[in-house]
């Protein structure tokens, strides 16, 4: 749940920015709030990340190494993909 305060915060911060950049780009501003609302609570790494990470996290066979490793290129390719796709959706929408 803190990741969502986060997110809160981050778009209260980037929204003059992106309005501005949206409005001359064509591209549409809920799509860039969606991202960083799906972004912000894409979080599992530690306990306190997001509201299901504690029940991730002591699932049997998901320990540290676990988390440190796969956790990590899952959350790169998230990045990847999500920047792909919110991408694609700003300009369609």
């Amino acid at each position: 749940f803190s990741n969502m305060a986060t997110g809160v915060i981050v778009s209260s911060l980037t929204a003059p920015f992106a309005i501005a950049y949206a409005s001359t780009s064509g591209i549409n501003i809920s799509v860039i709030a969606t991202a960083i609302a799906f972004s912000s609570m894409f979080a599992y790494m530690t306990y306190a990340a997001a509201g299901p990470a504690p029940l991730i996290l002591r699932r049997d066979g998901v320990d540290n190494k676990f988390v440190w490793s796969t956790g990590v290129l899952t959350l790169i390719l998230y990045i990847v993909v999500a920047t792909i796709v919110f991408t694609i959706l700003g300009y369609i929408y």
